[in-house]
């Protein structure tokens, strides 16, 4: 999670499937992993990290800092 520089993280269903949304310390999602499992087997990993489309996650309770530009 270091690399990610993660500080935290959140279990979650994402797109119905089991998953975890990984925070900064500013609260804002850096990666959102999900797994689809089908016949109880995992059939795919699925891994998304575009701050784009991460922007309206933030970890519960915290509210992103705005980024310095």
């Amino acid at each position: 999670m270091e690399q990610l520089r993660a500080d935290g993280m959140r279990l979650a269903e994402v797109n119905g499937q089991p998953g975890a949304v990984l925070f900064d310390r500013d609260g804002r999602a850096v990666l959102v992993i999900s797994l689809d499992i089908a016949d109880g087997v995992i059939q795919a990993f699925r891994g998304i990290s575009n701050p784009e489309k991460l922007r309206h996650l933030h970890a519960a309770g915290r509210r992103p800092r705005p980024r310095d530009t």
